[in-house]
């Protein structure tokens, strides 16, 4: 499946929904993912983010579409043509150019210290997704509580299906998200992944001891039943990776070290894991081994 054969796709299921009895924002686009496709493409290593859903701030009730332009033009269709397909996926490609939220900027400490970033001037452009690409009037964690439980779970099964199916297209090397634990089971083919212990951080930005060290997990797992890659999953949060800039930084210098053999964590992976590349298929395991470490 092409990203633009799974634009439609998704776009058709945003127009399927009964906007008002799922509490979806309208109007609204269906954002199947932020960032630019094109660079993430040419991108060594890629690298991919993973929320809940797209805030309701994504879509200002004084100008709706003023995050993603272009976009005023289509919202109203029920199918896309060619042509607005690429106005879309344009839409998505400039988001970070101009008007993103800020919401982004917690990831950047982790991703710059892999030499990535979502924004232009650095080697590896980094997408975000999320496991559900609609966007709820309400906040997700208000979404839950107030809304019929059998409709959050279809919302949230219909969303984790289509992202997996976009993670088939991505293809990323990387996954990182800070989501509650109850999300990594969607996120992952396997009924029962193993994960270790990556990281964990018992100071404060300021020195002080955590009453709780933020740990940092990893598995390496199949998202989709045609890609492995090494999942880093932090804790839950008001905002993703609580953690100060600086240890933000040592987070992502640690996997980027992982990824380019120097340093092992073989003593704390589980005992599926190896010390060796990350295989997809034989026909790209040649471009894998420069990047990746671990296997399965």
């Amino acid at each position: 499946m092409s990203i633009e054969e799974h634009i439609c796709k998704v776009w058709s299921s945003f127009n399927s929904i009964d906007k008002d009895m799922y509490g979806i924002k309208y109007p609204s686009i269906p954002i199947t993912h932020f960032g630019n496709y094109n660079e993430y493409k040419k991108s060594s290593l890629k690298i991919v983010t993973v929320g809940l859903n797209p805030s309701k701030e994504e879509f200002p009730s004084d100008d709706a579409f003023s995050r993603f332009y272009g976009a005023e033009r289509i919202f109203h269709k029920q199918q896309l043509s060619n042509e607005d397909v690429q106005i879309y996926l344009n839409a998505l490609n400039i988001y970070f150019e101009y008007n993103w939220n800020v919401w982004f900027k917690h990831f950047e400490p982790i991703l710059n210290s892999m030499n990535a970033s979502y924004h232009k001037g650095i080697e590896n452009t980094v997408i975000h997704t999320d496991l559900c690409p609609f966007t709820t009037a309400l906040a997700w964690s208000k979404y839950e509580k107030s809304t019929n439980s059998y409709i959050v779970e279809d919302l949230m099964k219909k969303g984790s299906e289509e992202w997996r199916n976009l993670i088939s297209i991505l293809k990323p090397q990387v996954i990182l998200t800070s989501l509650g634990d109850s999300y990594k089971s969607r996120m992952l083919i396997e009924q029962n992944p193993k994960w270790t212990l990556f990281e964990a951080f018992d100071k404060t930005s300021d020195g002080r001891d955590r009453r709780k060290p933020f740990e940092i997990h990893c598995t390496v797992g199949r998202p989709h039943y045609n890609h492995k890659c090494l999942l880093v999953f932090g804790m839950n949060g008001l905002i993703p990776f609580m953690i100060s800039g600086d240890q933000k930084s040592a987070l992502g210098r640690k996997i980027y070290d992982l990824f380019n053999r120097k340093v092992s964590v073989k003593q704390d992976l589980p005992d599926s894991v190896e010390e060796e590349s990350i295989e997809e298929e034989p026909a790209e395991e040649e471009e894998f081994s420069p990047f990746v470490y671990l296997k399965i």
